[in-house]
């Protein structure tokens, strides 16, 4: 009960900085959330099976020891890259939209390109590190200590979002630049 209201906080946390920044509805974007739940939940369910998934976030869920828990473990850690991997996706599909829309007639059209892109990755973050990765430390904490709990290295794939996300900015700026601008010949 003690973690629930830990995490509670944590959310508000959250919600409150959101909140000083502006509208809550600037943070929600339905093309981002149907790519990284949908993605995240279809892909799972597709590569596990749907009670192999649903059975693992049931062990995660519960306070019981489960003799599967390494299984579970490996379920939830393969989730958590499938929902990360489903927010660079949606980054990567966020900015084919600000590419296809580069021209000056476009640009209105370039920022929900960018909010797909940003907030897709924001949504896999999310949903990886902060719901999915507790749930394996949960189960990873209730296990034997002889158990092998290692996983394949992923900290790739949050490298190359980090790098990723950068890029999408810094494209961002110098297209938004070139077009408020005028172009190129006002570099002249």
């Amino acid at each position: 009960m003690g973690n629930v209201i830990w995490y509670l906080f944590g959310s508000s946390i959250l919600l409150l900085a959101v909140l000083l920044g502006g509208q809550l509805r600037m943070f929600i974007n339905m093309p981002s959330l149907s790519i990284v739940l949908g993605g995240a939940a279809v892909f799972s369910v597709a590569h596990h099976g749907p009670g192999s998934v649903i059975r693992a976030l049931k062990s995660a869920l519960s306070s019981e020891s489960d003799p599967e828990q390494h299984h579970h473990y490996q379920v939830l850690q393969n989730i958590r890259r499938i929902a990360m991997a489903c927010g660079i996706i949606g980054g990567l599909i966020g900015m084919a939209t600000i590419v296809r829309h580069g021209n000056p007639e476009g640009a209105k059209l370039m920022g929900p390109g960018m909010a797909v892109a940003a907030l897709s990755m924001l949504y896999g973050l999310i949903i990886s590190e902060l719901l999915i990765g507790p749930l394996c430390t949960r189960i990873k904490s209730r296990g034997s200590v002889h158990t092998d709990w290692s996983t394949p290295n992923d900290n790739r794939l949050y490298i190359f979002t980090i790098a990723f996300f950068a890029i999408l900015e810094i494209v961002y700026l110098i297209v938004f630049a070139f077009l408020w601008d005028g172009g190129w010949s006002s570099w002249d």
